[in-house]
């Protein structure tokens, strides 16, 4: 999420914005949402990509405990239809307590992925975007949090009409 915008200039006008902080050789995925002088907030724009120049940052191989690291990640991201699948890599040698949710931007649980101990190595996790009220979760940004043991793991996420 970029904070710090300005506001908004008058209809008609082209805005832009710079990104600073970014790290370099990462895909970044941009989406608007907006709210009047009333906090009468808008649907999210369609989203856009880009990636940055240079070399990605190195991930580490090792978790602070010195066990290998686990991590989590999303396709398709954007996701555009349903289901969206998570792929789960859980570091060490033996199985973990794993428990990720889907938050939306005002920190609401919008639903729970997985509340159960997983085996190591890579897990594949199908989410039918379906949210803990049974109804399909609305187009917009999302951040995906958990642990995997004592590690945290977290994606953002898009879903796309």
């Amino acid at each position: 999420m970029v904070s710090g915008l300005p506001s908004p200039s008058p209809s008609g006008l082209v805005d832009s914005v710079l990104v600073a902080g970014l790290n370099p050789g990462t895909m970044y995925y941009f989406a608007l949402r907006v709210a009047d002088e009333a906090l009468n907030w808008s649907a999210y724009s369609n989203a856009t990509s880009a990636q940055t120049a240079g070399n990605p940052l190195p991930s580490p191989s090792k978790s602070p405990g010195g066990e290998e690291s686990s991590e989590l990640n999303a396709y398709p991201n954007p996701a555009g239809g349903r289901p969206v699948r998570f792929e789960l890599r859980v570091g060490g040698t033996y199985p973990r307590p794993v428990r990720i949710r889907i938050f939306d931007l005002n920190g609401h649980v919008v639903a729970d992925l997985a509340d159960d101990t997983f085996p190591p190595g890579v897990s594949t996790i199908t989410w039918d975007r379906l949210g803990v009220t049974g109804d399909l979760v609305a187009p917009g940004y999302y951040e995906v949090l958990g642990t995997v043991g004592p590690t945290p793991v977290h994606v953002r996420l898009i879903l796309l009409p």
